[in-house]
């Protein structure tokens, strides 16, 4: 995942636009910019499906400052308090098989956890914290 800060002289804050590996836009986060009606309009109008199209908001407006933000280090303690299944999942287990992960992995995991919770159906349990690392629920 690569994260974009889209600043400009005549916007307040900044826009964070996110794509994956593949290149395919997965958030746009305008709660830290502050927008008039006619700005959203003309973002929402120009939005970048891609890194190509984001570089090219750089021609249509002069105003405007892209730059990629470097990816934090994801820590198991922040990946077991995001997850937060202390009661039922195994710490100690969980913390063997984030070991073995790559980093590249691990910031993987992180991120999708909210996906992961936001689609399990009504009435089912998540996983067990050590269960969803080895599914590898962010690669399907």
């Amino acid at each position: 995942m690569r994260t974009y800060s889209i600043t400009s002289e005549k916007l307040q804050g900044e826009i964070l636009v996110t794509f994956d590996e593949n290149d395919v836009l997965q958030n746009i986060d305008m709660s830290k910019a502050d927008m008039n009606i006619g700005q959203q309009t003309w973002f929402f109008a120009n939005k970048p499906l891609n890194e190509e199209g984001l570089m090219a908001l750089k021609k249509v407006s002069k105003y405007i400052r892209i730059t990629l933000v470097p990816e934090k280090e994801v820590t198991f303690d922040m990946f077991w308090q995001k997850y937060d299944d202390k009661y039922n999942s195994s710490k100690k287990r969980t913390k063997q098989k984030w070991d073995k992960m790559s980093k590249s992995e691990q910031t993987k995991a992180y991120n999708y956890i909210n996906r992961y919770f936001s689609n399990i159906p009504y009435g089912t349990r998540k996983k067990y914290a050590e269960t969803y690392l080895n599914a590898e629920l962010w690669n399907n």
